[in-house]
């Protein structure tokens, strides 16, 4: 086990642009301290996600707003 400043690695650390330790290497450092298996964790693809997340929103409203109206107000142009 290495030590590299307040973390302890197990293997290799993951090190970006020289600034410190990657955010994997971080996860796995604080999955093995509190004796959690995170070899199987993946990221999130996030804009997937959030691409998710505004279609939840416009569904929701257009269920609570007047959509006619809305339409009808833009090609009026008020």
């Amino acid at each position: 086990m290495a030590e590299r400043g307040r973390f302890s690695c197990v293997g290799e650390c993951t090190v970006k642009s020289g600034r410190g330790f990657s955010a994997e290497a971080v996860i796995r450092v604080l999955g093995e301290k509190k004796g959690i298996d995170v070899s199987q964790m993946t990221g999130i693809d996030f804009a997937a996600f959030k691409e998710t997340q505004y279609d939840i929103l416009a569904a929701e409203l257009r269920k609570h707003l007047d959509m006619k109206k809305i339409y009808e107000i833009l090609e009026q142009g008020i």
